[in-house]
């Protein structure tokens, strides 16, 4: 039985799709009959996420490319629209984050954080616009955070997701005319399933998933009104309803929290 979400043979580039959410992400859309290409630089792990697909009914690919290298990225998507002769989807998942309190976060951070988690967005979106515009249509759905409405030690990782809500909303207004959906969903506190997840130079390989000792996890699920942490899963969930035309329509310039009701923006 086909699935209802209208996703088979959808053209979706996926940005940081290898590791943890986007992984999921990536899978998800395979799982749904399209073919998915991956714009991350940890060839290794997208090579897992590419094993994992082999029995899904779409096909996952793989693209080595650093997100915060506009000629990169652009090469990148004219390589998919060669390939696939368009991009129905792009998914702007890509992102970095190191908590810290504003005062010590170092210099180099910031920049970083503002590369990874906004321009990579950027780069992306203005890349694929064309192609999209000028097929009709399409969905881009960007990755932010629930930080971009206020979390402690992360004002500048906030800051940037909250550009890129700001951006969407603003791309959302400029290109409805072309039939272009801009959608945000913004996830709470997620932690990778386990260690094939991620990959090894990832901030959880190195020591992020064990900030969170239990007391810590206790804590924080029992601040959450759902009183469960948040998967990978429900944020590829939310991802494929705003994917779809089907599902999500007239759904455009829009902010989804996946964070069990942590916050409600």
């Amino acid at each position: 039985m086909k699935s209802g979400l209208a996703l088979h043979a959808k053209s979706v580039v996926v940005t940081g799709g290898a590791s943890n959410i986007g992984r999921a992400i990536a899978l998800a859309f395979a799982a749904e009959g399209a073919w998915v290409t991956i714009f991350d630089i940890d060839e290794a792990q997208t090579a897992t996420t590419v094993f994992d697909a082999a029995n899904l009914p779409g096909t996952i690919v793989g693209h080595a490319c650093d997100m915060c290298d506009i000629e990169a990225v652009e090469r990148g998507v004219a390589n998919v629209v060669a390939a696939q002769s368009g991009i129905d989807v792009l998914v702007n998942n890509m992102g970095w984050s190191r908590p810290a309190w504003f005062a010590d976060i170092p210099i180099e951070d910031i920049r970083k954080a503002v590369d990874r988690n906004l321009y990579s967005v950027i780069y992306a979106t203005r890349a694929v616009l064309p192609t999209m515009a000028g097929a009709g249509g399409g969905s881009i759905v960007s990755v932010a955070s629930d930080a971009a409405f206020g979390e402690l030690r992360s004002a500048v990782y906030g800051a940037a997701k909250g550009g890129v809500v700001s951006f969407m909303k603003n791309i959302a207004l400029e290109y409805g005319r072309k039939g272009v959906r801009c959608n945000v969903v913004a996830p709470g506190l997620v932690l990778p399933p386990s260690a094939k997840d991620v990959g090894e130079n990832s901030l959880w390989a190195v020591g992020g998933d064990m900030v969170i000792d239990d007391k810590g996890r206790g804590d924080i699920v029992r601040s959450i009104p759902l009183r469960r942490l948040t998967t990978p899963a429900d944020v590829a969930g939310s991802v494929l309803y705003l994917a779809s035309d089907r599902l999500s329509a007239q759904v455009t310039g829009q902010v989804i929290s996946v964070s069990g009701g942590s916050q409600m923006p």
